[in-house]
């Protein structure tokens, strides 16, 4: 399988690919490497059972569907396991969302026992349950006789890995630094970084390939507001003191918030809302300051144009630095 690597892949790894017809190609990780090589062997016929566990939203699902292509066959989910044909078949049963089986209702226990049975007859199934606070021992009957591998949060440097492999899988294509920043800027788990990858498809209208770092930043702005990991604004305003306030024409006071306010509302597509709360201003005046900027701008005014110019330059470095 053709697998995407952040570092050398191990030499027990096969050359063919793991795909999901859902979602693309696995991306092998540092992170996941010790379960994809489980699902490997139990392809291989080397395993009968094999248990994956790991955090929410960390590739569980992802992993069980390409194997299950692998093996034409339907991944199962462990709470509808008594209606599936698979639980009774001799081939591989793939199941996910095990932990669904360790409750007491009627499908759970009935569930239960169609997985002892499998055992039992000796019927292979890989299976994986997201960790909480039933040990992995206890999510699956005759623990001694399944192999156990864990899939962890993956780190800052794959997450940049996963983020372009997502974007191959999506058909989007991001300017260069926008993985790295958009990586940074997102936390929590797989699908949120999906769902931040269409917010930002949307908000480009078909031109993300094209867009700028501050753009970018502009549209995760929700999500680094979230996290904490940086304001934008701050950043902007920043950038604007440091251009217009050297030169033979410094800007007033008045003028670098004002270009502030519209290096936010125009290049960042900043709500206005959020320029205002951060100026203690209110809409309209936000409204006044970017269209006064904009005049000034269009006609070309040097010490205007100058600044704007040096402070998107600024604003570009620091975002690449995150």
């Amino acid at each position: 399988m053709e697998l995407v690597w952040s570092g050398a892949a191990p030499a027990s790894v096969t050359d063919r690919d793991l795909v999901s017809p859902a979602r693309g190609r696995f991306a092998v990780l540092p992170s996941n490497v010790e379960a994809t090589q489980l699902a490997e062997r139990v392809l291989g016929g080397e395993c009968r059972f094999a248990l994956i566990v790991g955090p929410g939203g960390t590739g569980k699902t992802h992993l069980l569907e390409a194997v299950a292509a692998r093996a034409r066959v339907a991944v199962a989910r462990a709470g509808d396991l008594s209606h599936a044909k698979q639980s009774v078949s001799d081939g591989l049963l793939v199941l996910d969302d095990v932990e669904a089986i360790s409750g007491q209702s009627k499908l759970a226990i009935q569930a239960r026992i169609l997985l002892e049975r499998r055992v039992r007859a000796k019927r292979p199934v890989i299976a994986a349950a997201a960790t909480g606070g039933i040990p992995a021992t206890k999510l699956v009957p005759f623990s001694r006789v399944w192999r156990l591998a864990s899939i962890e949060p993956p780190s800052g440097d794959e997450r940049v890995v996963l983020l372009n492999e997502m974007c191959a899988n999506l058909g989007i294509a991001l300017p260069p630094g926008a993985a790295r920043l958009t990586s940074r800027t997102v936390t929590g788990d797989g699908r949120t970084l999906r769902g931040a990858l269409t917010r930002l498809r949307v908000a480009a209208r078909e031109e993300l390939a094209s867009a700028s770092l501050v753009n970018i930043a502009g549209w995760l702005f929700p999500y680094a507001q979230a996290s904490g990991s940086y304001d934008l604004r701050d950043i902007v305003f920043d950038a604007v003191c440091r251009a217009g306030g050297s030169g033979p024409r410094r800007l007033t006071c008045s003028e670098l918030q004002s270009l502030a306010a519209y290096l936010l509302r125009v290049h960042a597509e900043l709500p206005e809302g959020a320029i205002a709360e951060y100026f203690g201003a209110c809409g309209g005046e936000v409204f006044r300051c970017v269209e006064r900027v904009r005049k000034r701008l269009a006609v070309g005014e040097r010490a205007m144009t100058a600044a704007a110019r040096r402070a998107m330059a600024f604003i570009q470095e620091r975002l690449c630095d995150r």
